[in-house]
């Protein structure tokens, strides 16, 4: 085989992403001392354009590893859903001729069986080259307090050292999505828990 990464027929991922920041109240504080006692308030729910600043920010930092489509981070269910291109993502690949080049996908293992063809063998392929499965995807969770993000691979593209030049295109692009999701926690005050290798 010329890549020797793989996508594993389970729906489980392979690796998550735990990202969590604080979010900010869109009731003022306002300590308006009147003598009368104020009617019970509902509590605060987070600033909209807080929370679709950061989601912004995250998608940004994320775009090393993933393409989200649609105008906001989906829920688990939505991500878990095997929609089709809802999650796209460039990984760099050995090609039939050995070379690696950079392809754009939103089915891992699909891409996997036709960049190895015939020569995968239909046992492995239904294990290790699954179809249904994106690269990476991403859900959000949000109560009044804070916003979660999860960040779900389903391939080890980024994680499989056995090809070094395959294995040091494509860590890059992790690396750099981490770094930048890390920039993004710490600056609204949140935490990211983001390994680097399969366990």
């Amino acid at each position: 085989m010329n890549n020797r990464w793989q996508v594993y027929d389970t729906s489980e991922p392979l690796l998550q992403w735990q990202f969590a920041v604080p979010l900010p109240s869109s009731s003022s504080s306002s300590s308006s001392s009147s003598s009368s006692s104020p009617s019970p308030s509902p509590s605060p729910s987070p600033s909209l354009s807080a929370v679709a600043g950061i989601i912004a920010a995250v998608r940004a930092a994320l775009v090393p590893l993933v393409t989200v489509v649609g105008p906001s981070l989906p829920d688990a269910d939505a991500a878990l859903a095997d929609t089709p291109g809802l999650f796209r993502s460039t990984v760099t690949v050995k090609d039939a001729g050995h070379a690696l080049v950079d392809v754009d996908a939103d089915d891992a293992g699909q891409l996997l069986r036709r960049l190895e063809g015939p020569t995968l063998d239909e046992a492995y392929a239904r294990r290790f080259a699954a179809r249904g499965h994106p690269f990476v995807a991403v859900w959000a969770t949000m109560t009044p307090a804070r916003l979660g993000v999860t960040v779900a691979f389903f391939a080890t593209v980024w994680f499989n050292a056995e090809d070094p030049p395959l294995f040091a295109a494509n860590q890059a692009r992790l690396l750099a999505a981490r770094a930048a999701l890390t920039a993004v926690a710490r600056r609204h005050g949140g935490q990211l828990l983001a390994p680097t290798a399969l366990a």
